[in-house]
């Protein structure tokens, strides 16, 4: 379902008109190398998410952006888990629909990712924001198994209980 997702992703963004791309330094390579991007959002003042044409998803810190690319740490999204789930997913529905693009390719976000990384870095504030998500997002494999780590070495007795009770009430969900 996520590479259908993608796949209209892509097909819908190459509709974009290019005065709505940005061009910035990546942060991701040794060379010098410019990205051309579209800005959806602004977490912060010096934190906002777009997209690149391929359907990744960039984080731009102002000086340069930085490609979330599958199978890379994304620790440079960690911020998002500050926002409710809710509302980040309406921000960037909103974002899409502004730009003419179907607000269900929010799904393409890596929400799953990001509370994987949330829930397994050692850290209690990112741990206690990413158990947050994981009440909220769709579960899948990988947002399981990091509960299970949470649950069994969570940085806190509060974060492994908590970890343990969102497996218990999906599994309950579940059936």
């Amino acid at each position: 379902m996520i590479d259908d997702l993608i796949d209209k992703l892509k097909r819908q963004l190459a509709s974009i008109p290019l005065e709505n791309w940005e061009n910035s330094l990546s942060h991701n390579s040794d060379n010098i190398e410019i990205i051309q991007w579209l800005p959806l959002l602004q977490i912060s003042p010096e934190f906002s998410l777009g997209l690149v044409k391929n359907g990744c998803w960039v984080k731009d810190s102002g000086v340069s952006v930085t490609i979330f690319e599958p199978g890379k740490p994304m620790v440079f999204l960690l911020p998002c888990l500050e926002l409710k789930y809710d509302d980040f997913r309406s921000m960037i529905e909103s974002a899409f629909l502004r730009l003419g693009l179907s607000k269900e390719l929010a799904y393409t976000f890596p929400s799953s990712d990001l509370v994987c990384i949330g829930l397994t870095i050692d850290s209690k504030y990112w741990s206690e924001l990413a158990l947050n998500w994981a009440e909220a997002i769709r579960f899948d494999e990988k947002v399981k198994q990091a509960l299970i780590q949470a649950g069994g070495s969570g940085s806190t007795q509060k974060i492994r209980q908590r970890a343990k009770k969102i497996l218990r009430d999906q599994q309950r969900k579940a059936l």
